[in-house]
């Protein structure tokens, strides 16, 4: 993967879809005007993102935050009732979109996920992943065959072990 280099076509899709409402982040500049006069910027932020990508290093501005903190719900005096958010640099954050669609795209060109990965992949569900599960259960109750199942859940730390008999 050592010839990434950023398209003007992505860099251009990136500025056009991006969401005008959101707020600037530290560098001052605002999404909505990014947006609109974003044929303008195409070539010189390729360019930066290019550079950026080759030299290993990111403009000061981008590796910052500002972060504050947004109400969410409940008693206004509960600080459990609070969210930080972190507002970063607009073009960071396109950069950010634009590495994981190309990484994904080599990975799949290549052929490098395995066939049990299901999730985070285009056409392959965890809806899909499910229904292949089931499929092969009940293939093996029909082969009379033994199935055990551990089923972990990432909400809680909770481990629960269920064995069908056959």
């Amino acid at each position: 993967m050592s010839d990434f280099v950023f398209d003007e076509s992505e860099v251009a899709c990136k500025l056009s879809s991006s969401k005008i409402n959101k707020s600037p982040g530290p560098d001052k500049l605002h999404p909505g005007v990014l947006h609109e006069i974003r044929y303008e910027l195409v070539a010189p932020m390729t360019f930066l993102f290019n550079l950026s990508m080759k030299s290993g290093v990111l403009p000061d501005k981008w590796n910052t935050s500002v972060v504050s903190v947004l109400f969410k719900k409940g008693k206004k005096n509960c600080i459990e009732n609070y969210r930080p958010i972190s507002l970063t640099c607009i073009c960071c954050k396109m950069i950010e979109s634009i590495i994981p669609d190309y990484v994904m795209d080599y990975f799949c060109y290549n052929k490098l996920f395995s066939d049990k990965q299901f999730g985070f992949i285009k056409g392959r569900s965890t809806v899909l992943q499910l229904l292949k599960v089931t499929d092969d259960l009940l293939k093996a109750v029909d082969e009379g065959g033994q199935i055990d199942i551990i089923i972990l859940t990432l909400r809680r730390p909770l481990i629960r072990s269920l064995i069908i008999p056959y």
